[in-house]
């Protein structure tokens, strides 16, 4: 299918498969149903429709490429586009009923509240974060409302799906790559959102050449014409005034829109936010408590839920020692915990804490950025709490600690030091009796 020349490279992407499943990206199934739709499009078009109602099915945003693939389907198919469209249409939704059929037959509401539900507008907004521009603003300090991001993705999709209707050659083997424009823009953007889409992309890439992007950006302006006009301005507008221009403007008026929305919003602040510390009662080299002040500012009771988010890709969820409501222009002092280790604000690191109020899922602000300035513990974690899974080998091992394999006694448990003098770091072998199994051993040093 692919040139000789591209043959090896179109293998690469999968090599990066044990490297996300490692990295705990298990949703991996709709990545392959997104392969079998770029390899099936041209060989068995039918197929390919019903493997991206399986990957619809697997994972929902599938469908943002859905759109793209019928403008193909009309353009590649100009003998019989109304059957073509619905033919394939109902193959994608059969294949999508498939595997979610038991599920409704077992628990309609279950089905709908889990799988439906949380895309629909009136859901609660959730938590933002990833890796795209809500992930860039947050880490500038910015804390924007989910509807702003939500306007900034139907403005671009708009865009890219007039730009690819348009130019439809240039931009053929671009398509499962605007899937990975859109994420970017929404506001959680997390990285298998977007990284799988490059999967399908390279096939594309390798059957149908690179794309015209040439075509996208560029716009024909009307010649002027030195004589007087014959018609009204009303009219020479309407004649000359380019599809392209049109939206490019009812995209700068979306823009305009939600900019006002968000200063308008942001103008009335809902809450103060103030970091006053932060501590590390177990010493494992990451903060693992905070001490947070909030001021109630809005008219009515919140009840505050904590994120802190740093330059990790998520928002993490915190617990709080206080669950009472916050009147309106009350204010009180919460001791907000870190749940696992893994969600512990490494040290030296610049944080946020995002507050949303849990009645509402409304956010209510985000703090200023805070420095984790903790001090280094001569032994991190030296009562080998906070225990985390170990990807590379499937263990969980304290956190701060790694697993070391050396040869020991099974029976002997020792602590020794490493390097010259001892300065190099420390190695602890424990021994530990599992029921059946008997005697077992972990190596752990840092």
């Amino acid at each position: 299918m692919a040139p000789a020349k591209f043959k090896s490279m179109s293998l690469a992407p999968f090599g990066l498969f044990p490297v996300v499943i490692a990295g705990g990206w298990t949703d991996s199934v709709w990545a392959f149903f997104l392969v079998l739709t770029a390899f099936l499009w041209y060989r068995h078009p039918k197929a390919s429709w019903a493997t991206l109602g399986l990957a619809f099915a697997t994972k929902q945003i599938a469908i943002v490429v859905a759109p793209f693939l019928l403008i193909r389907l009309w353009h590649e198919t100009p003998q019989s586009r109304t059957r073509s469209l619905l033919t394939n249409v109902s193959l994608m939704t059969a294949a999508f009923f498939l595997p979610n059929l038991p599920f409704m037959i077992a628990s309609p509401s279950a089905w709908w509240n889990a799988v439906v539900v949380p895309y629909l507008p009136s859901s609660p907004s959730q938590v933002p974060g990833g890796v795209g521009l809500s992930d860039i603003l947050l880490d500038l300090g910015v804390a924007l409302p989910s509807s702003f991001y939500l306007i900034l993705v139907l403005g671009a999709s708009s865009f890219l799906l007039y730009s690819y209707a348009r130019h439809y050659r240039g931009l053929n083997s671009m398509v499962f790559a605007f899937p990975i424009f859109i994420f970017f823009l929404y506001y959680r953007s997390f990285p298998n959102y977007m990284a799988y889409w490059g999967f399908p992309l390279v096939i594309e890439l390798t059957r149908l050449g690179g794309p015209n992007l040439r075509a996208l950006f560029s716009m024909r302006l009307p010649n002027i014409a030195w004589r007087p006009p014959t018609e009204t301005f009303l009219r020479i507008t309407k004649r000359r005034l380019t599809p392209s221009l049109l939206v490019l403007v009812a995209i700068t008026f979306a823009f305009v829109g939600a900019s006002g929305a968000y200063i308008s919003h942001a103008a009335t602040q809902q809450a103060s936010i103030q970091i006053n510390g932060v501590m590390d009662p177990d010493n494992i080299g990451a903060a693992t408590m905070i001490n947070v002040t909030l001021k109630n500012l809005f008219s009515t009771p919140v009840s505050p839920t904590f994120f802190v988010k740093w330059w990790n890709p998520l928002t993490y969820f915190w617990t709080t020692n206080s669950t009472t409501l916050l009147e309106s222009g009350a204010q009180n002092s919460y001791i907000i915990t870190a749940p696992d280790a893994l969600s512990a604000v490494p040290r030296g690191a610049q944080f946020h804490v995002m507050i949303y109020d849990k009645l509402t899922n409304r956010l209510l602000g985000e703090s200023s950025s805070y420095k984790a300035s903790i001090p280094a513990p001569p032994v991190a974690n030296p009562r080998l709490k906070w225990w985390t899974l170990d990807a590379s080998v499937g263990k969980k091992v304290p956190f701060s600690w790694k697993l070391s394999p050396i040869n020991t006694d099974l029976t002997t448990s020792r602590i020794s030091p490493l390097g010259v003098n001892g300065n190099g770091g420390l190695q602890m072998t424990l021994n530990h009796t599992k029921t059946g199994i008997g005697i077992e051993q972990l190596a752990l040093s840092q």
